[in-house]
């Protein structure tokens, strides 16, 4: 009597299919909340790389000079330059 009326093997395919993308959807939206957490943990500043604390100017020299990019005469003038301000 209601031939048709009923859900077919069609609709049921896009029915699932719905439901698996708003899954995936969930899934991501998670995995975006979770990141947003972690990244707000690990003390991101903004600058450098992600996952990175933030390196001042004169850390940055005192680094180069621990490694010996630099020569003391060039790493005292730099430390002078940058403690005197703008």
């Amino acid at each position: 009597m209601m031939h048709g009326w009923g859900m077919n093997w069609g609709g049921m395919l896009l029915g699932f299919l719905f439901l698996l993308l708003l899954l995936g959807l969930l899934v991501l939206l998670i995995g975006l909340v979770v990141w947003l957490i972690v990244r707000g943990r690990s003390g991101q500043t903004g600058l450098g790389r992600p996952g990175t604390p933030y390196e001042s100017p004169l850390d940055t020299l005192r680094r180069r000079y621990a490694q010996g990019e630099i020569s003391r005469e060039e790493y005292l003038a730099m430390k002078q330059d940058l403690e005197s301000g703008p």
